[in-house]
């Protein structure tokens, strides 16, 4: 935290002269009051907490106070930045100072590097930290050929090419030793990246090899994690993140025990209920993470609500760990494609309940690019934060939805034919996209992906949508149904790549490239 580049943006903000007196502390605390003689006297605990009062009196407040509830309240802007303007990125950034959120998780690989000023200076100037969210398979494994990858049954590499997935394998000595070499190469090359959260590979995907078969997922992750802790933590604030194959605890916390600060992953739950509360949907919601012979308490095979199985872990953390501990809500608050649900209330339950188990603090999935439908969520998350009392307005989205009486089962249900499909289109602008999403992921054909493509790429409002993410899904539908072929190379890797951000990362990082490829497919797959 810079004090002198929050003061100075502080008051350029509020545009009046500020009495401020600082404790040095680092809870956040403020307390204001507007004076007869124009000043505005702050108190604080830190530079950041004179700035959280500007916000206030600039919201029309002549006196307050604030403590937050939660020492940790961030984002993390879903991988690529890519799909972002530059305007749009300085947007979540003041959003998230208005928010008086204090964290923000950046994956470096994705998009950092062009926008990198812009987010060091937005986030100095809001007293943001920034915490480098780093995949170990892209930023230690460049060079690595397909034959240190991990494989399948059959002793095939499960990947030809290093993505966002791509795992490597466990017990190969030639492989982890080139890795610890890479590790040791982007450590010297970053000193800059003070604070860096440890990923593995995204995905569920374990090495089936002889020797990595006989070690469970925690030991093929423990694999990757102990090198870089021994290489990272005399250097860098390390943190790490529990994530899938690592949500038990491992039974070796030696190095674990060391750390500030662990993250633990939300991202299989059920999003309709808060975490441990029971619900009868997606009970087996772990069991394509895991090899038929896993740990029963590592991979829930009974009659275990995945909810109440995360819960549980999350407790078991807690318990076995006396850093900071938060949640990564990573089921991303946005929807499916930026359709709306109507749960905020689920997720300001979840902050009572992680308040009363002691969870440090929260970070959301959160981007600009579709954020206008979900922003009542986030004004609501981030009040919730700082007062577990704040009151809740249903958004409009929700109070029509549950004026009709729909159930969560009519919610999933529902589809362009549904009876209530009618009464829900018309208490929301963006309810004919969410119609054809929905439908798209229950009813693919050529014809929807059509209607999908058209809709957007002809929306005179489609910035509101992250527009470009949801046309690559529709191409990638309409070329696995033979509706359409590359005939580039880049449109090749379009199509190919599981994911959009290692397209835009790995092959044309550039937005505006995307959005050729997708203008290029779509012109020629109009019918």
């Amino acid at each position: 935290m810079d004090p002198s580049a929050i003061l100075s943006f502080a008051r350029e903000l509020a545009g009046r002269e500020l009495d401020v007196a600082l404790h040095g502390d680092a809870t956040d605390w403020y307390r204001f009051r507007a004076g007869e003689d124009g000043l505005l006297r702050i108190e604080a605990d830190n530079a950041r907490g004179v700035l959280y009062a500007v916000y206030d009196s600039l919201a029309g407040k002549e006196a307050g106070e604030g403590t937050p509830e939660f020492a940790i309240r961030g984002i993390n802007p879903c991988e690529s930045l890519a799909r972002h303007t530059p305007a749009q990125l300085e947007t979540l950034l003041d959003r998230m100072g208005r928010w008086r959120m204090n964290t923000l998780i950046i994956h470096s690989n994705y998009g950092f590097l062009p926008f990198r000023d812009l987010i060091l200076r937005e986030t100095r100037r809001r007293g943001i930290d920034i915490v480098h969210y780093t995949y170990s398979n892209l930023c230690f494994m460049e060079g690595l050929a397909p034959e240190h990858y991990a494989r399948d049954a059959s002793g095939n590499p499960k990947w030809t090419s290093l993505q966002c997935e791509t795992r490597l394998c466990a017990s190969n000595e030639e492989a982890l030793r080139k890795y610890r070499e890479g590790l040791r190469s982007y450590l010297e090359r970053h000193p800059d990246y003070e604070r860096m959260i440890f990923t593995t590979a995204d995905g569920c995907e374990l090495c089936e090899c002889p020797g990595c078969r006989t070690i469970s997922p925690i030991g093929q992750w423990q694999a990757i994690f102990d090198p870089f802790f021994d290489a990272a933590h005399a250097t860098h604030q390390i943190e790490m993140l529990s994530y899938v194959q690592r949500f038990s605890v491992p039974g070796d916390l030696s190095r674990i025990r060391q750390l500030p600060r662990v993250l633990f992953d939300s991202h299989l739950r059920f999003p309709r209920t808060p975490l441990g509360q029971s619900h009868e949907w997606m009970k087996h919601g772990l069991r394509h993470c895991f090899p038929p012979d896993g740990d029963p308490i590592q991979d829930p095979r009974g009659d275990v609500p995945i909810n109440t199985y995360l819960w549980d872990r999350l407790l078991d953390w807690r318990g076995a760990f006396d850093g900071q501990l938060s949640v990564f809500e990573n089921l991303m608050v946005q929807g499916i494609w930026g359709c709306p649900r109507p749960n905020t209330s689920v997720y300001l339950d979840d902050l009572r309940n992680f308040r009363k188990a002691g969870i440090n603090g929260v970070i959301y999935e959160c981007f600009e690019p579709g954020i206008t439908p979900f922003l009542p969520t986030f004004d609501a998350i981030a009040r919730t934060m700082w007062d577990l009392d704040a009151p809740h307005v249903p958004t409009d989205f929700e109070a029509g939805y549950l004026a009709d009486g729909a159930t969560d089962g009519d919610f999933l249900a529902m589809h362009p034919g549904h009876e209530k499909w009618a009464l829900w289109r018309d208490r929301t602008p963006r309810a004919a996209l969410a119609v054809l999403l929905y439908r798209f992921h229950r009813e693919p054909s050529v014809e929807v992906c059509h209607e999908v493509l058209h809709h957007i790429l002809n929306h005179p409002e489609k910035e509101d949508h992250d527009w470009i993410y949801i046309a690559q899904g529709a191409l990638k539908k309409a070329f696995a149904l033979g509706a359409i072929q590359p005939a580039t190379p880049r449109e090749a890797a379009f199509l190919n790549l599981k994911k959009l951000w290692d397209f835009q990362e790995l092959h044309h990082p550039s937005r505006e490239s995307a959005i050729e490829v997708i203008h290029s497919l779509w012109t020629r797959m109009k019918p």
